[in-house]
């Protein structure tokens, strides 16, 4: 009987022994899932920390670029301003250069021709020296 005891005890080891094994695994196999579990989530806190940070660099570089659209308008604006008051001083000079050659006629009617509108202050203030200059 004492055979059959020490048989009983050792397959009671053996037993004891694998549920140990089995809830020793079961244990490591649920931190592991919590490990990963805790990488997920710090993953997706970091990838949403990213996207608000591109999303603000996103709206300043829109701003910025509504920023320089509008100076870039300006600016295009006064160059089509310098332009045709270069234009309008290069034509009232032409004017006077045929007034000064003798044909008051033609500068005359050349000079009719010319609208002062969007004349800068210089364009205007040629235009008026010319007009007197014409009258007389």
């Amino acid at each position: 009987m004492k055979k059959n005891y020490k048989k009983v005890y050792g397959y009671g080891i053996i037993f004891l022994v694998c549920v140990i094994a089995v809830v020793f695994v079961g244990i490591l196999s649920q931190q592991k899932t919590q490990v990963k579990e805790a990488d997920y989530q710090n993953l997706i806190t970091a990838n949403q920390n990213s996207i608000r940070i591109l999303e603000e660099e996103n709206a300043q570089l829109k701003k910025k670029i509504s920023e320089l659209e509008k100076k870039l308008s300006e600016e295009k604006l006064f160059v089509s301003d310098v332009t045709t008051s270069s234009q309008a001083i290069n034509d009232m000079k032409e004017i006077f250069d045929t007034f000064r050659a003798g044909e008051k006629s033609r500068a005359k009617t050349d000079f009719q021709k010319i609208e002062p509108i969007g004349f800068d202050d210089n364009a205007l203030l040629y235009y008026e020296i010319l007009k007197e200059l014409l009258e007389k």
